[in-house]
């Protein structure tokens, strides 16, 4: 196999596209990247890293690199009103996995490494601007159509396949005509971010920690200079009063004992989320492959969404290299099957249970945490081990 032919066109360079294009070109591959803006997208967005992505980054030469930039979460705590209800020690799934921790680092870090090794590669090509308009499948290539944001300019590139990981509003899923059914959450979720260290609140807090008052129940999240937390709110919230200090402030006093000096150097936005399923994720034969949130959306409870999106990449990225050496897309296709499969039978119900009924979940933890077989099972599950 060379870098000779058509490329592989990659539309979308977030953190599922960038593994995709890195798996493909490092196998000396032909790779074009298509990216509608100027750069990786810096919003704070995805920042949880499970074992299994761990040793992606790992194969792809980036993780040794990242690991002092962030933080490790070697415990997982649940708390409620009367203090700790549990704690699981990630350390039991050294049996399993080379990194038996989370890792908390912003998506912009990580995507910007994996483009720094990228653009190292010669049979790799990036385009920025190109915002994808149209696709026309032939029997041995795939015609792209795309138009330059900035210059208004159109171009077309045939690639030999194209892959998809240009988010939920996917253009290449709605060009190709491929639904995506599912339902929105009607809570919006709040998202708060702390320069300040939240132990002086609570000490002893574990890295990542689930806070429960009855029905409702607040995320802590350390990250890289600072804390992030996450509580869900009720449906007919106005963002002008979430975005508020005094909301935000009587929100905060359910779970930490917080004083007004917590929001001095904090910051806050609101998001809402989905839970969609795309009908497919290729077509033509396995010619058009999608992938991340171009096929499955859920919660960002437990971080999983952006993982599940890492793991689809590098899976059918290798299903694809295989299938060009074999000389037969089989292995491409029945790969793609498995990652729909994956997302239909784990990913959405195990995203989509804890936020229904955060008191059920706490109990069930609490019974868990006293057997150290369920604490197990439980950890291999939410470090995503069983998924891949």
């Amino acid at each position: 196999m060379t870098g000779d032919g058509p490329p592989v066109i990659v539309v979308g360079a977030g953190p599922v596209g960038l593994v995709a294009a890195l798996r493909l070109a490092s196998s000396d591959l032909p790779v074009l990247l298509l990216e509608k803006r100027d750069g990786i997208n810096r919003a704070s967005r995805a920042s949880t890293f499970h074992p299994p992505t761990l040793e992606i980054l790992d194969r792809l030469g980036v993780l040794s690199d990242l690991l002092p930039l962030g933080v490790r979460v070697s415990s997982i705590q649940f708390r409620d009103l009367q203090g700790m209800q549990a704690e699981l020690d990630l350390g039991q799934l050294g049996t399993r996995t080379r990194f038996p921790f989370r890792f908390h680092l912003e998506q912009a870090v990580v995507g910007a490494h994996l483009l720094e090794r990228l653009v190292r590669i010669p049979n790799f090509t990036l385009l920025h601007h190109a915002a994808v308009r149209d696709l026309e499948i032939g029997e041995d290539r795939v015609r792209v159509t795309y138009k330059d944001e900035v210059s208004g300019e159109v171009g077309v590139r045939d690639g030999s396949f194209v892959i998809a990981a240009d988010g939920a509003g996917s253009r290449v899923r709605e060009r190709i005509g491929i639904g995506m059914p599912g339902r929105d959450y009607e809570a919006p979720m709040l998202r708060i971010f702390f320069r300040q260290d939240l132990r002086s609140y609570l000490p002893g807090l574990a890295p990542v920690t689930y806070l429960f008052a009855g029905e409702d129940s607040c995320s802590l999240l350390e990250m890289p200079g600072g804390w992030r937390a996450i509580l869900r709110l009720s449906p007919d919230t106005l963002e002008g009063i979430a975005l508020s200090r005094g909301f935000q402030l009587a929100r905060l006093s359910r779970f930490l004992p917080v004083g007004a000096s917590a929001l001095d150097e904090s910051s806050a936005d609101l998001y809402r989320s989905s839970l969609r399923l795309a009908e497919t994720n290729q077509a033509a034969g396995g010619r058009v492959l999608l992938m991340g949130d171009a096929v499955h959306l859920t919660n960002t409870r437990g971080g999983m969404n952006m993982n599940c999106g890492i793991h689809d990449a590098d899976a059918i990225a290798g299903a694809l290299v295989r299938s060009l050496r074999e000389g037969s897309r089989g292995p491409l296709v029945e790969c793609a099957r498995k990652r729909l499969r994956v997302a239909r039978e784990m990913l959405l119900p195990r995203t989509d249970g804890p936020v229904a009924a955060p008191p059920a979940w706490l109990q069930a933890v609490r019974t868990l945490a006293s057997d150290p077989d369920a604490s197990l099972d439980y950890l291999v599950r939410a470090s995503m081990l069983d998924m891949v």
